[in-house]
């Protein structure tokens, strides 16, 4: 490091003389931002300012916001600066291992590290060929982009003396994700969550005389599907091994994997569990604990200590996979317990801001088979959940009828309801005209819930509440028990018995709530 009070001008001199006899001596010293510029940084010419940056990348990136166009301020925290040195630890060789997985939470700025490192990585070597698989195309050609306009900054090609290559881009068809420098070097990126075409040249240069030949980079390589979906997750592995993996010129050149955990199955999993020995995985949870055992948060700018605390509380299991990459083991159990909350005292109509009815039928009267389920639900003026009744039993359609059409009576005089959700498939929907006929007065809410698999989503939309034990349960009632016993035997490998009382649970809670939101985590 550079302290005050040296010579600038000598050490430069000493830097461009080891320089051109080899390029890689300038990893041997490197300069801190703010030292450098107490020492007139900005003085220097841009030959001079690039041999210093080439050495660190946390000074190249804050350096480089400092110019680039439409910059947003770029204040490196905590989940940044551990990404940054494993990146450049793999980049100088520092690990034993050839490989990189970097997890790391949403909202972190993952994608902007990945594209400073990239064009970090050409002023150091433009004969080193990057590849680039995203999640989408768009994703794939935002991050190409962004990535190309750095390079193609006047500072930049000046600093380190590379440019693009124009003349050959009208020779590429996918010119905003394919690009060359005069040099040789080639970042090219398609996408498709592993489940699409990739095209563009295949990453790294075997041929450079230079330890680091550039690598194939997985960013958000799996998408948000795979949280929902065995089959996914099988199709993004098998991927991975072979459309992704032969993107590479030679199996020694690296392979980056950037992501959040997304299950305790995903592609982080396949690699922990079947090629640790080529990886280095770096794990940056989003909370974690200082000397004193204080919680802070990595990713301040991001999210808070204080939100990840109450995620912690209310909503562990995301919180653990999705800030913490942790994901717990696949097959737990998502309700517990202490969160199932009992009332004693009915709340009275005029109490209540809203009332309605779930429902979950099916028509088959054996042992093994589904239950019919239907729910009336009352939403307090204290912000709770409230199941007032319940009706549960295997009947066949003429019995489920006459139930149904007996409770909602009961409820329509009781609490004045008026509307009943009912899920929108075909039975369902045959059956809810049958009972329209009956009785007019009924008005049915159709839901789509979705496959099978996005039960677990809507479950974990509930856990909030549940957790919270703003969804009350009638103490005395003669199935209270079984339904609480199938909410408990929920897991989210959907291997339990029954979920019919679930998913009257899981539309009350949204119809109650509104606890589905559609927030990316792709960022």
């Amino acid at each position: 490091m550079i302290q005050a009070g040296i010579d600038i001008k000598m050490e430069i001199d000493e830097l461009v003389k080891d320089f051109r006899s080899n390029r890689l001596i300038i990893d041997r010293r490197r300069v801190q931002y703010g030292d450098a510029l107490r020492l007139g940084f900005q003085k220097m010419d841009f030959e001079e300012r690039g041999l210093l940056l080439m050495g660190s990348l946390e000074d190249y990136i804050l350096y480089i916001t400092s110019f680039a166009e439409d910059a947003m301020p770029f204040n490196l925290f905590g989940t940044q600066n551990m990404m940054i040195s494993a990146l450049s630890s793999l980049t100088k060789e520092e690990f034993d291992e050839q490989n990189l997985v970097l997890n790391l939470c949403p909202g972190s700025g993952k994608s902007s590290i990945v594209q400073f490192w990239e064009s970090w990585c050409f002023a150091r070597n433009a004969d080193i060929q990057f590849k680039l698989i995203a999640n989408s195309y768009d994703n794939a050609k935002s991050s190409s982009e962004i990535t190309r306009s750095i390079i193609a900054s006047e500072a930049w090609s000046s600093m380190f003396g590379v440019e693009l290559d124009n003349s050959k881009l009208s020779n590429v068809k996918t010119s905003k994700t394919d690009w060359r420098l005069k040099s040789g070097g080639l970042k090219s990126g398609f996408s498709a969550s592993g489940r699409g075409r990739i095209l563009g040249a295949n990453a790294g240069n075997p041929n450079t005389p230079y330890p680091f030949k550039g690598a194939l980079v997985l960013d958000d390589f799996q998408g948000e599907d795979a949280m929902k979906s065995a089959y996914i997750r099988q199709q993004d592995i098998i991927s991975y091994l072979g459309a992704a993996k032969s993107r590479r010129r030679d199996p020694s050149i690296s392979i980056v994997n950037v992501q959040q955990r997304l299950h305790s199955e995903d592609l982080t999993a396949y690699i922990e569990t079947n090629e640790s020995d080529s990886y280095r995985i770096v794990r940056i949870p989003a909370l974690m604990y200082d000397e004193h055992d204080k919680p802070y948060s990595t990713a301040p700018s991001t999210i808070s200590v204080e939100e990840l605390l109450r995620m912690q509380e209310k909503s562990l299991d995301f919180f653990l996979c999705m800030y913490q990459q942790n994901p717990p083991k696949a097959g737990g159990k998502k309700f517990r317990q202490e969160w199932i909350s009992y009332y004693d005292t009915i709340p009275a109509k005029e109490e209540l801001l809203l009332t309605f009815v779930t429902t979950d039928f099916a028509f088959k009267k054996n042992e093994q088979a589904d239950r019919t389920v239907f729910c009336l639900w009352g939403l307090h003026t204290n912000g709770y959940l409230y199941l007032l009744r319940l009706c549960m039993g295997r009947w066949n359609t003429g019995e489920a009828k006459e139930e149904f059409l007996s409770f909602w009576a009961e409820a329509r005089i009781a609490y004045g309801v008026v509307q009943a959700t009912i899920e929108k498939i075909t039975a369902s929907l045959l059956f809810k005209e049958s009972l329209i006929e009956r009785d007019p007065t009924i008005a049915f809410e159709e839901l789509v819930r979705g496959a099978a698999t996005n039960k677990v989503v809507r479950a974990n939309d509930s856990i909030p509440f549940v957790s919270s034990k703003r969804v009350l349960f009638p103490k005395n009632h003669k199935d209270i028990q079984t339904a609480v016993n199938e909410v408990l035997s929920f897991s989210d490998d959907l291997s339990h018995a029954h979920d019919d009382f679930c998913d009257n649970l899981f539309d009350a809670v949204q119809k109650a709530f509104g606890a589905y939101q559609a927030n990316s985590i792709f960022i």
